[in-house]
């Protein structure tokens, strides 16, 4: 073996082992970018149904008269006068 040539191979690890972190540590931001992103999307979408409510709660004659049609599906029972 030559002299320094240990030296070498632990840097080599250390190298390694450093790039191998480095890796997982790009995965885990892609991962918690798309986690991000994902609950921007459904904070959007929170905040569009709360305005609907909103806006269907200052017209209740409207939320009456769409609830006695009841749904295309008649998943849910109507309401009587």
């Amino acid at each position: 073996m030559q002299p320094g040539g240990g030296a070498l191979s632990v840097t080599g690890d250390s190298m390694q082992r450093s790039n191998d972190m480095a890796a997982q540590i790009a995965g885990a931001c892609e991962q918690q970018s798309r986690v991000t992103e994902e609950i921007a999307r459904n904070t959007s979408d929170i905040r569009d149904l709360s305005k609907k409510a909103l806006q269907a709660s200052q017209h209740p004659a409207a939320v009456r008269a769409v609830a006695r049609a009841g749904p295309a599906g008649g998943s849910f029972p109507r309401l009587s006068d």
